[in-house]
């Protein structure tokens, strides 16, 4: 299980995933030079310290999915095309944060009336998509190792 080329990748797509949970995720500098927003996946944080929660934190549902595809996809080992779809819902899970977070930026420029900057925590989940990408060509070289063997008997 943990020798396999794929449990490391989907480690690395817990962990980027997690940090993505963490870390902040943007800043918004208003027009008026006025102190920076901080914005999370669970809320934002305004310059005078409150917490605003947003619509984003569908994000979090979405990354805490994926984690936990990954570790059950981890654990899932001796089923290979189980393994391949929680990949694939794991590609899925990001991408859909992806295309959240994009939709939020666009439309966040709009409403604030400022300067969006993400930061680099916001590409994890794009690099956490590519290692379950990865991950699942690994199994099904697995399963076409297993069933060429299976061949040879």
């Amino acid at each position: 299980m943990w020798q396999r080329i794929q449990t490391v990748y989907l480690i690395i797509a817990i962990i980027a995933c997690a940090v993505c949970l963490c870390l902040p995720i943007a800043n918004i500098v208003p027009e008026d030079l006025a102190a920076n927003s901080t914005v999370y996946n669970l809320f934002t944080v305004a310059p005078d310290g409150t917490r605003e929660y947003s619509w984003l934190s569908m994000g979090n549902f979405l990354l805490i999915m994926s984690c936990t595809l990954a570790a059950i996809a981890i654990f899932t080992y001796k089923n290979r095309k189980l393994q391949a779809v929680e990949c694939v819902l794991g590609i899925v899970f990001t991408l859909v944060w992806n295309v959240v977070y994009c939709i939020w930026a666009f439309s966040g420029m709009i409403e604030f009336s400022g300067e969006f900057k993400p930061s680099f925590a916001a590409c994890l989940p794009a690099i956490a998509m590519i290692l379950f990408f990865l991950a699942r060509k690994a199994i099904l070289k697995d399963e076409a190792l297993v069933r060429s063997m299976d061949r040879i008997r």
